[in-house]
């Protein structure tokens, strides 16, 4: 898609999704910080336990894989005010 903006055009903003216990706690965005950087995207309620965050891996720089964390690590996760 990167260069193909017809084929990007569709995609969808990347999100967090969260419990909606963790919504309520962290509000309409957070910051979610790997061993290799960080991203903030806005929050979605997600039927998802409550010590688990999901983020779509192609949806930021070179990924979220490249650029935050590998599948399956610990991560951090803050609000933003």
């Amino acid at each position: 898609q990167r260069g193909d903006r017809p084929l990007a055009a569709p995609a969808r903003p990347p999100v967090a999704r969260l419990s909606a216990a963790h919504v309520e706690r962290f509000g309409e965005s957070v910051t979610v910080t790997g061993d290799r950087g960080s991203v903030t995207v806005p929050t979605e309620v997600a039927d998802i336990a409550d010590d688990v965050v999901w983020l779509p891996a192609n949806s930021t720089g070179h990924g979220l894989l490249a650029d935050v964390a590998s599948p399956g690590s610990r991560v951090e996760v803050s609000g933003v005010r």
